[in-house]
């Protein structure tokens, strides 16, 4: 990729706003411009909802940190936040959106991000922030401050040019991509990504469904199941009041062997490995009573189940032409479709199942689904041919 949009003095002026007054100045600004590019610096390692530290904003004329630990009304940023006139210009937007939902409850929009919008244009899929901007600009971001505590105060001079970084190449980064979706025809491609990334679902609470792994590997089932579930629930209730992470709370270990040994007493509860008298005093008898809860679940409670078997090697056959025609058509075979999306389409098609995939959506349905449906009904093989080393399809002949 050429630099050809790089120019070291699109943005001006830089600063750091830790004030009511100033913010609200530089919003009014910002109200203004066609686009602002975005970034958080926080803090989740000990906390269910990260902490926000600081807010990296920039547009042609301006790079600042506006300090979240300072200025506490934010009120009149979230105003440009959902400003429709106004493009957010993010990297990997997802945690930074997550920030923003849980503080206002909206979901930041229009969108524009650029590690889908670089996998949509022949880049790798989830480019880091530091290698595309290398990859456009020629410039090389320091990674020293990576691990910086963006809670504490003050900042160093460093902690603030690192934070600043992160947002300073971002428009060079954003125009250059729309010249490339543009040129490729794929600019509504990534709008309709874009889209996906504003549904506020994205960003709810995942609650006991991000933990279903864990009663799977551990091969747990019937009444113990519904009283893991049961404690899970609790415990995320727990975490998310007390703004904890859950392990903080109690352990998963310790969890499954409640579970499992089903104690119906203070004093059973005390020989489960784990749970500390402190904790056993507090919730004691709260556990117990979810205990019986679950215990006396007539029913299995449901979660997702997988989607029907799929025949050996159906998916790596659909998997080898989806990267064929990722390569040829310079596009990340993982923004096509992952694992999970093509199981599904084959379930769909050989089971007539109601499975929601993306690859029977949008420019995927255009770009490949036709394709796929034709190796999945047997119209057409897929032949290698050792001496181009190529992979193509083959119509079948009645």
């Amino acid at each position: 990729m050429n630099n050809w949009y790089y120019n070291q003095n699109l943005m001006m002026n830089t600063g750091y706003i830790k004030d009511q007054t100033t913010l609200e100045k530089i919003c009014v600004y910002l109200s203004g411009c066609t686009y602002i590019a975005i970034d958080t610096e926080f803090i989740r390692e000990r906390y269910y909802y990260s902490r926000l530290g600081i807010i990296q904003v920039a547009s042609e004329e301006v790079c600042t940190i506006i300090d979240a630990q300072e200025v506490k009304d934010l009120s009149c940023f979230f105003d440009l936040l959902i400003n429709p006139s106004i493009t957010k210009v993010f990297h990997s937007c997802k945690e930074d959106v997550s920030i923003f939902y849980s503080l206002f409850q909206k979901v930041p929009g229009p969108i524009f991000d650029t590690q889908i919008a670089a996998a949509l244009t022949g880049y790798e899929e989830q480019m880091s922030y530091g290698k595309l901007v290398k990859s456009i600009t020629g410039v090389n971001l320091g990674k020293n401050e990576t691990y910086t505590n963006w809670l504490q105060r003050p900042l160093t001079d460093k902690q603030i040019q690192y934070a600043l970084d992160d947002v300073h190449y971002l428009p060079d980064v954003y125009f250059h991509l729309v010249k490339l979706l543009k040129e490729m025809g794929r600019y509504e491609w990534a709008l309709e990504e874009f889209e996906r990334l504003e549904e506020e679902e994205n960003y709810h609470p995942k609650e006991i469904e991000s933990q279903f792994k864990m009663l799977n590997s551990n091969n747990i089932r019937g009444k113990t199941r519904n009283i893991l579930i049961a404690l899970l629930i609790w415990r995320e209730e727990k975490a998310r009041h007390f703004d904890r992470i859950r392990k903080d709370i109690v352990k998963d270990e310790a969890l499954i062997t409640i579970a499992r040994k089903c104690p119906s007493s203070l004093q059973e509860l005390k020989l489960i490995p784990g749970l500390f008298p402190k904790f056993i005093k507090q919730y004691g008898e709260e556990l117990l009573e979810v205990i019986k809860k679950g215990k006396q679940q007539k029913k299995s409670i449901k979660i997702p189940q997988k989607i029907r078997e799929i025949p050996e090697g159906a998916t790596s056959l659909l998997t080898a032409f989806i990267k064929k025609k990722a390569s040829e058509e310079n596009i990340a075979q993982g923004i096509i479709a992952r694992k999970d999306d093509i199981e599904k389409f084959i379930s769909h098609y050989l089971y007539g199942t109601k499975s929601d995939t993306t690859l029977m959506k949008g420019w995927r349905k255009e770009f490949i689904a036709k394709e796929l449906e034709q190796i999945i009904n047997g119209e057409v093989a897929i032949k290698f041919s050792p001496g181009n080393k190529q992979i193509s399809l083959l119509r079948i002949r009645e």
